[in-house]
């Protein structure tokens, strides 16, 4: 289950980084990944360090990040509550995550995939509902991006990225 969770971590933490496109929304940084905890089988708590360089507090209402192979939807991660970061503090946000595999093997497959460096088939698409302040609540949703273009966004190489893996 480990390798399963560092998946979700990563991926769950690159989408977060990328996925605010609203120029208010880019006061916000995460930070770091403070702690991953799994919950039952099919959940995590993933603590993360984030800076809310805004005016408002930032509610994060729902999220939902889906993860693609070429064969198909391998997992899907859902936040089940919601988040809330204080405005201009850096904070603690735990995202209490559950998320579906479509099978065991296609998950080991994706692993492998990942330690070998092999990120241009991993797809992903996220889905969030923000809202900041007292303010309505925005839907924002992110086009299906290779893992690839997320990693080149922060500077990370394919190379990084997989010893990553390798050292967990």
């Amino acid at each position: 289950m480990r390798p399963v969770r560092l998946i979700i971590a990563s991926l769950a933490v690159l989408l977060c980084c990328t996925s605010c496109g609203r120029a208010a929304l880019r006061k916000v940084h995460v930070m770091a990944v403070e702690s991953v905890e799994r919950r039952a089988w099919s959940g995590a708590d993933i603590a993360l360090r984030v800076d809310n360089g805004m005016k408002r507090d930032l509610h994060l209402d729902s999220c939902t990040v889906e993860i693609f192979s070429p064969s198909g939807r391998l997992l899907s991660l859902e936040l089940r509550g919601g988040v809330s970061v204080p405005a201009r503090k850096v904070s603690t946000a735990v995202l209490r995550m559950k998320f579906h595999a479509g099978s065991p093997a296609a998950i080991q497959s994706l692993w492998r995939r990942l330690l070998s460096g092999d990120t241009e088939p991993v797809r992903l698409r996220a889905g969030f509902v923000v809202r900041i302040g007292d303010g309505r609540s925005q839907r924002i949703y992110t086009r299906p991006s290779s893992l690839s273009e997320i990693l080149n966004i922060f500077g990370v190489t394919k190379e990084e990225f997989s010893s990553y893996f390798q050292t967990q």
